[in-house]
């Protein structure tokens, strides 16, 4: 992972592949889930289901990413961020990172950089709880790639579509549950509140991740590879921030 002698950053892809991956969790439960023993015949319609997801894999192999994160269509990069954009759903929480790139003419564009997800876990738990799993998750993706990539970065951006979250973060008073305050209290280690952002789930990358997508889906113009298009404009035309109206009165 670095720059090479041309000035362009190239590192290996990580996680490419997981709203496919994540596809067949959403449809196939775990052994403990369907509470049957692991030598018990599946049913026809999981049978068929798992054969359709296997002849779908074979297609994976048409999917390509570009390798080079610098754009041909720059002129002199002067600026490299990277963006986290979070998500949760029942059946597992993601992390989706693109590196944004900007020159010295004003311009940018921005590239997908690596996926980080985990499946929920098996005692269920809320949404916006596995929201600020995903959130978590996000922070350490960010303290290792910084470990590992090698070149001056800026201060990086977190984006999640959970309105929960972002009042959790920034709320610096009020005392909560183990659970939460743990969590929260991971997230204000290694970040500022004013580094995270909320934007609409429309937006949200992450999202296929967590909820899964077709193989078909995956090879054409997926938004979990290109990424929101916002982030290749200046950032006064980035979402907004909506107003927090209320304060968390109890843990979700």
């Amino acid at each position: 992972m670095g720059l090479t002698t041309s000035g362009k950053l190239r590192v290996r892809p990580s996680r490419i592949h997981l709203p496919f991956h994540h596809q067949s969790q959403a449809h196939f439960p775990t052994r403990k889930q369907r509470k049957k023993d692991w030598d018990e015949d599946i049913t026809k319609q999981n049978l068929h289901m798992w054969l359709r997801w296997l002849e779908d894999l074979k297609s994976l192999r048409n999917f390509k990413v570009p390798r080079c994160y610098r754009h041909g269509g720059l002129g002199c990069a002067i600026s490299l961020q990277l963006h986290y954009f979070c998500d949760a759903s029942q059946v597992a929480y993601a992390v989706a990172t693109y590196l944004r790139t900007g020159d010295n003419e004003g311009n940018a564009g921005f590239s997908f950089f690596c996926g980080k997800a985990r499946l929920a876990p098996l005692k269920q738990l809320t949404v916006p709880r596995l929201e600020l799993c995903a959130a978590v998750l996000a922070t350490r993706a960010d303290q290792t790639v910084k470990r590992k990539i090698g070149v001056p970065l800026e201060e990086s951006v977190f984006w999640t579509d959970s309105m929960i979250v972002v009042k959790y973060i920034a709320n610096l008073e009020k005392r909560f549950h183990t659970f939460i305050a743990n969590r929260i209290s991971a997230i204000h280690e290694v970040t500022e509140k004013a580094q995270w952002r909320h934007v609409r789930s429309r937006w949200n990358p992450a999202d296929d991740a967590t909820r899964g997508i077709h193989v078909e889906d995956m090879l054409k113009e997926c938004r979990w590879i290109g990424g929101p298009s916002f982030l290749s404009r200046p950032e006064e035309y980035w979402p907004r921030e909506p107003e927090i109206r209320h304060e968390l009165e109890n843990d979700p």
